[in-house]
């Protein structure tokens, strides 16, 4: 999808500086000035941590510059210095100006992904609002309905499954909450939404029990024991196969994971942290091209 590399930049940079080229008194070239200039000097504040002053001179070449070709680079330029400040609402809110000024561009799916994962970075614990995990779901799933062969695909599903699974999550936690209120009803909700919204993703054996929990509650004894059985059937790996085992009076056999009596509270690991910052790390270093 993308052909242009960094020597390719290099070049393009070098002949529209043309003669605006200028000697040092040691014989050393100086950077070239005009829209060339602006950018090459961006990129150079960029590559050494100083996102605010490339991103002055990134907006000075489109305000200057408006219909220049590297308005589009520049654009994505701006954008991706919030990112790497950080400051991820600015950052989404650059790159969606840059899918509106530019549709159709071969890096609109650069900018589809840094809008998920800005919103990605920015999803809440289980226990707080979600929409920002919403937000990531659906740019993710835009990108790889409009663009299915982006280089991004494998990170986007990976990172999409991982905000489906805190959705599943806060679900059940919802769901549980209602339990524990013996509001069956909406517990019972929130749990059928699991199975059918998010099946797949390791969370069916949990919300299959707690059907199970809310029909014995209710003294509907053949619906719970079948329900029950389902759970040690279908989802046979799930830690809650060993609780709805003994609701049947079935042995299974137990696996080191969360329990009914001992749920999870689902914040992240320091393993999960430490694979964070490993990820921004990487993510930090485009290798190809400028920003």
């Amino acid at each position: 999808m993308r052909t242009s590399g960094w020597w390719g930049w290099l070049l393009l940079l070098v002949a529209l500086a043309g003669m605006g080229l200028s000697c040092a008194s040691r014989g050393r070239e100086m950077l070239p000035y005009g829209e060339a200039g602006l950018y090459w000097r961006a990129n150079a504040d960029f590559q050494r941590g100083r996102y605010a002053d490339a991103r002055e001179k990134l907006q000075a070449l489109l305000n200057q510059y408006p219909g220049s070709i590297l308005a589009p680079e520049a654009r994505l330029g701006v954008a991706r210095t919030y990112f790497e400040e950080r400051l991820y609402n600015e950052a989404r809110t650059e790159y969606q100006k840059f899918l509106q000024v530019h549709p159709g561009h071969e890096r609109l799916d650069e900018a589809l992904y840094h809008i998920g994962l800005a919103a990605f970075r920015q999803m809440e614990r289980v226990d707080r609002d979600q929409s920002m995990t919403k937000r990531a779901v659906q740019a993710f799933q835009q990108l790889l309905t409009e663009v299915p062969d982006t280089p991004y695909a494998p990170e986007a599903r990976a990172r999409l499954r991982e905000a489906r699974h805190r959705l599943a999550e806060k679900e059940l936690e919802v769901g549980f909450f209602y339990f524990r209120r013996e509001e069956y009803a909406a517990a019972s909700g929130r749990f059928t939404l699991v199975l059918r919204e998010y099946a797949g993703l390791g969370l069916e054996g949990e919300a299959l029990y707690y059907l199970g929990e809310i029909a014995r509650a209710r003294g509907e004894q053949s619906e719970a024991e079948a329900t029950y059985r389902r759970v040690i059937t279908e989802f046979p790996h799930s830690p809650f196969a060993v609780a709805a085992g003994k609701r049947v009076g079935v042995q299974v056999e137990a696996r080191p994971a969360a329990t009914p009596e001992a749920k999870s509270s689902r914040n992240p690991s320091l393993l999960d942290l430490l694979k964070d910052s490993w990820t921004d790390f990487r993510e930090s270093v485009r290798v190809g091209a400028p920003f």
